[in-house]
């Protein structure tokens, strides 16, 4: 369990987090758009897992079974970090 003093340290940790996690999904959206404008594509015709990226990137679904509700937040904090750092150099 988690003290008050780990939950406010975390908390300075999650503004840093959702900054660059923001920033790398700005920049997905921004690549997208600009492949669908190279290859004539209508917007919003290209799909993640069958859905239209514009959905997917902001209808967010919290995936219990990559992300236990019941794991330590700066675990699971430091995942999903860790896989949006591994897109964001998948893309370069």
């Amino acid at each position: 369990p988690g003290t008050l003093d780990s939950l406010l340290a975390l908390s300075d940790d999650l503004v840093k987090s959702n900054i660059f996690i923001e920033g790398v999904s700005h920049k997905i959206r921004r690549l997208i758009e600009g492949l669908e404008r190279a290859r004539g594509v209508e917007p919003g015709t290209l799909t993640v897992d069958g859905v239209p990226v514009d959905s997917y990137l902001t209808r967010f679904v919290w995936d219990e079974g990559k992300y236990p509700v019941n794991a330590p937040l700066k675990e699971t904090v430091a995942t999903i970090q860790s896989q949006v750092a591994k897109i964001e150099d998948d893309m370069k």
